[in-house]
């Protein structure tokens, strides 16, 4: 992890009116180590080894503050909530056995796709999630 990078977050908070408060710092610091998507109760285990037992509504608000800015992503996967920091556009692959997700990024460009489908629907499309769903190399079998 890049301080640099870090040091831009915060910047990033700083100048949406955020304070940076130590729960927040850490809920960054957690969500930026990861190399994709980390679940609510993960990020609660690893807050508390930390020595933070935040309440949930402060939780809540640090990570609305954080979704409503453009900081985190928040995504829903298999009825459960994920938080990441994109660092590059990639989607998921869900193992639909042990709920394992990997990120994978394409070569592809679905840009063109994005065109056809809003030329047709007159939608106008900002951003787009793809998940695949099937089962890992584990549970394949």
């Amino acid at each position: 992890m890049s301080k640099l990078e870090i040091d831009k977050i915060l910047n990033k908070v700083r100048s949406f009116g955020g304070r940076i408060t130590p729960t927040r710092k850490n809920i960054i610091d957690i969500i930026h180590s990861r190399e994709c998507l980390i679940s609510h109760k993960e990020l609660l285990d690893i807050l508390k080894t930390r020595g933070f037992d935040p309440n949930r509504s402060t939780i809540f608000r640090e990570l609305s503050f954080l979704i409503n800015n453009n900081i985190i992503k928040k995504n829903n996967l298999n009825s459960t909530e994920y938080y990441e920091i994109q660092k590059s556009h990639h989607h998921h692959l869900v193992c639909s056995v042990c709920n394992s997700i990997t990120k994978v990024e394409m070569d592809s460009d679905l840009s063109k796709q994005e065109k056809i489908i809003s030329d047709h629907t007159g939608f106008k499309i900002t951003e787009h999630s793809l998940e695949f769903y099937g089962f890992c190399p584990n549970c394949k079998s």
